[in-house]
């Protein structure tokens, strides 16, 4: 679910009704294992698997598989995702508190560790081209159903260079790319990921899930924060930020085939 209806006043200027409003859903989502709450994180209602999945192995290192998760919708509405009894999650992974950032950067105990936090970004970065982000930001545009009913979701794609892409919403820019690190573990586990679009901003946050995924450029249609770019820069990773079909703000190695048309 990435949307209800809410009544709402429409106003404008010469006329005032009442109708029902498409709104992005954001509930209450809790992973679970043996009774213990590890974390609370606001979502939207779809692919909650997928986000637990994506949100275990980019936060703790915990590699999970959908098949060992269960749903539980709760009569608030309110899910919990259950993981299976028998599978080892390590005790860091605990942080009952409600999430709202899921940057993991209370776990960093200074400023230039954040930065250059060792990443499994790929040893010989393969960067996509300005053919290659302008045709994915096309076919992301067209993927984002939640976004086009409220206007309120947030999406994230991760793209292969054989034009293997997949594309989640969800009310969160973190959860999004979650959900879509989930979901690619799932449907292509012998594929690597090359590049990670987001249709919002950049922050340190998504920078260090990025370089966990192991993409070698990311793109997005906002901007980037000095910590993101610094990251980015240490870490030998491109980004692509104000992305507009007319233009863009390229940051980081400018060697390379960016510029050709593949």
């Amino acid at each position: 679910m990435l949307h209800e209806n809410r009544p709402v006043q429409r106003v404008s200027e010469d006329n005032r009704r009442l109708e029902h409003d498409a709104m992005a859903d954001e509930s209450l989502v809790t992973i679970v294992h043996r009774g213990r709450t590890l974390t609370r994180l606001l979502a939207s209602r779809e692919d909650l698997k997928a986000l637990t999945v994506g949100h275990m192995a980019l936060e703790h290192g915990c590699s999970l598989e959908e098949e060992s998760l269960s749903a539980d919708l709760r009569s608030d509405g309110s899910v919990n995702i259950v993981i299976d009894d028998a599978i080892e999650v390590p005790a860091s992974a605990a942080r009952p508190d409600i999430v709202t950032s899921s940057c993991g950067a209370c776990h960093h105990p200074s400023l230039a560790e954040m930065v250059t936090t060792a990443s499994t970004a790929l040893q010989a970065p393969s960067y996509a081209s300005i053919d290659h982000v302008s045709h994915a930001f096309d076919m992301m545009e067209h993927q984002q159903p939640g976004f086009v009913a409220t206007g309120g979701l947030h999406a994230a794609m991760l793209w292969a260079p054989d034009g293997t892409y997949l594309v989640k919403e969800d009310i969160g820019r973190h959860n999004a790319v979650d959900k879509a690190w989930g979901a690619w573990r799932q449907s292509h586990p012998h594929r690597q990921p090359t590049m990670l679009l987001l249709s919002g901003r950049l922050g340190w946050d998504i920078t260090a899930k990025a370089m966990h995924i192991g993409v070698s450029t990311i793109a997005c249609r906002g901007a980037a924060s000095t910590l993101a770019v610094d990251t980015a820069r240490a870490n030998g990773l491109r980004l692509v930020t104000f992305w507009k079909s007319t233009g863009c703000v390229v940051i980081g190695p400018l060697e390379g085939s960016f510029d050709a048309k593949d």
